[in-house]
């Protein structure tokens, strides 16, 4: 039973992370998109 509560935490924190780093790569996208849409570039 420790076992599978050990692997649940490890499962949740990784999927967790799995999910901050998704919205910082769309997030960053975004203004990529907007600043060549005004014209800066990069």
């Amino acid at each position: 039973m420790c076992q599978a509560a050990f692997e649940s935490a490890r499962a949740y924190f990784y999927y967790s992370e799995f999910m901050a780093r998704t919205e910082w790569a769309l997030n960053l996208q975004r203004e990529l998109d907007c600043k060549k849409q005004q014209g800066t570039g990069i």
